[in-house]
């Protein structure tokens, strides 16, 4: 293979690329405000929707664990 030959698959592969980019652009966003579409948004704010809904879960057993652990102590007093 010559230079002229991968240089021009290096530049077809740069195009595709872009082309793939301006794609996935403007699948996931809205062309008339910019934002992203709600398919989008749903698929990034679950992890950040989980995640919250695991430290919210974690902060109400600790507070369970600490009522039950301030009654234990009460009660050993």
């Amino acid at each position: 293979m010559s230079l002229s030959q991968m240089m021009m698959l290096e530049s077809d592969k740069s195009r595709a690329l872009a082309e793939a980019e301006v794609s996935l652009t403007i699948a996931h966003t809205d062309p008339l405000t910019q934002l992203p579409n709600w398919h989008t948004l749903e698929k990034r704010l679950a992890p950040v929707m989980l995640a919250s809904v695991l430290a919210v879960l974690t902060l109400k057993i600790m507070s369970v664990h600490n009522k039950q652990l301030r009654l234990l102590i009460k009660q050993c007093t």
